[in-house]
C-alpha cells in the first residue's frame, strides 16, 4: 500500500517528468480496445456482453446445421418434410447476421467487408440446402454427401466468427500488455532519478517501496495476462476477468493521471516553484494545499496497484516461472 510518505518519492523532476509522460502517453493511446474502455467503463460491458452471445449463436448454428444434416440424411426419403428444420436453421443464421453487424468490441472498426464476406458465404450455403431439400422431396433419397458437405461450410463459418471475436479480446489483452511495459518504463525512470530525492531514510524508504509496488503490480499481470488462454471451458469466467483487468489497469491510469497533476499542476509549474519572491508570503498555506494533494494522490495510485493486484491473482498470476514467460 502507499502510504502519506509516498507523496515526496516523486519531488525530483524526473520522476515527475515520467509520471507527466505516462499520463500523456494513456491518453493519446485511442488507437486501441483499452483506451475505449478506458473513455467508457459502459463499453467494456458492452464488448463482452456481444462476445460471449456471438460465441452462443455460433455454436447454436453448430447444433442446428447438424441437425439438419442428421434429419435430412436420415428421415427425407421416409417423406418427412424438413422445411421447418431449414427455416429454423436459417433464423438462427439471420440472428446470428442481426448479432455480428454490430462492433465486436467497442473502439473497432465496424466489420464489414468480414459481414459481407459472411453474408454471402451463408446465402449460398443456405441456397444449397435448399435445393437439396428439393432435391429430395417426393420420396426421393437425399444427397447425404452433398448436405454433409453444406454443413461443413456452416461450421468453417462458425469458426471465422468465433476466431473474429476472440481477435478483438486479444487486442484488448495486447493493450494491457502495453500498460504493463508503460508501468516498466516508469519505474525504471524513476530509479534512475533516485539521486535526486533527499537523503532522509524516510524519503529513501518510502521510494523503494513505491518501486517494489509497481514491480509486484507488473509481474502479477504479466502472469496472469499469460495464464489467459482465451476461448475455453471458463468462457464466462475469462471474460469476466479480462473486463475486470481492463478495468483494474484503468484505475491505474487515472491514479497517475491524479499524481502527475498533484506534482506538476495544470500550468505546467511544481506548485508554484517558479513564482516571484513577492509571493513568498502566500507560499506556505499553498504548500499545505500541495501536501494535502500529493497525499491523496499517493494514496489513490497505491489503492489503485493493489486492486490490480487483487484482480490479477484472480487468474492465478502468481509470480516466477510463468512471469518469466510472460517477459519473453
Amino acid at each position: 500500500m502507499a502510504t502519506h510518505d509516498n507523496n515526496e518519492v516523486f519531488a525530483g523532476m524526473n520522476a515527475v517528468q515520467v509520471l507527466t509522460s505516462l499520463r500523456d502517453t494513456l491518453k493519446e493511446y485511442d488507437g486501441t480496445v483499452l483506451a475505449e474502455a478506458m473513455a467508457s467503463p459502459l463499453r467494456v460491458e458492452k464488448c463482452i456482453v456481444q462476445r460471449s452471445k456471438l460465441i452462443d449463436l455460433a455454436k447454436m448454428m453448430r447444433m442446428e446445421a447438424t441437425k439438419f444434416h442428421m434429419m435430412c440424411s436420415d428421415k427425407l426419403n421416409e417423406g418427412e418434410d424438413g422445411k421447418s428444420y431449414y427455416q429454423h436453421l436459417f433464423g438462427a443464421v439471420t440472428a446470428f447476421l442481426t448479432s455480428f453487424e454490430h462492433r465486436l468490441c467497442s473502439g473497432a472498426v465496424p466489420l464489414r467487408r468480414v459481414v459481407h464476406s459472411i453474408l454471402k458465404e451463408f446465402s449460398s450455403a443456405m441456397l444449397e440446402m435448399c435445393n437439396i431439400v428439393m432435391a429430395g422431396e417426393g420420396g426421393k433419397p437425399v444427397n447425404a454427401d452433398a448436405m454433409r458437405t453444406c454443413v461443413g461450410r456452416v461450421w468453417s463459418v462458425c469458426d471465422q466468427v468465433e476466431k473474429a471475436a476472440l481477435t478483438n479480446m486479444t487486442a484488448a489483452r495486447a493493450a494491457i500488455i502495453e500498460q504493463v511495459q508503460l508501468m516498466r518504463s516508469a519505474m525504471e525512470e524513476v530509479k534512475e532519478g533516485e539521486g535526486d530525492i533527499d537523503d532522509s531514510e524516510e524519503e529513501k524508504r518510502a521510494f523503494t517501496t513505491t518501486c517494489s509496488l509497481l514491480s509486484m503490480a507488473e509481474d502479477r499481470v504479466k502472469a496472469s495476462l499469460y495464464a489467459f488462454k482465451g476461448v475455453n471451458e471458463e468462457e464466462k469466467e475469462d471474460v469476466m476477468w479480462t473486463g475486470e483487468m481492463v478495468e483494474s489497469v484503468k484505475s491505474v491510469a487515472a491514479a497517475v493521471d491524479e499524481v502527475a497533476c498533484a506534482l506538476w499542476g495544470d500550468e505546467g509549474d511544481i506548485f508554484g516553484l517558479g513564482m516571484e519572491e513577492e509571493k513568498m508570503g502566500e507560499e506556505e498555506e499553498g504548500q499545505e494545499d500541495t501536501k494535502r494533494k500529493r497525499r491523496d494522490a499517493a494514496d489513490a495510485l497505491g489503492a489503485a496497484l493493489t486492486q490490480l493486484l487483487t484482480t490479477s491473482k484472480k487468474r492465478g498470476g502468481g509470480e516466477g516461472g510463468e512471469a518469466e514467460k510472460a517477459s519473453q
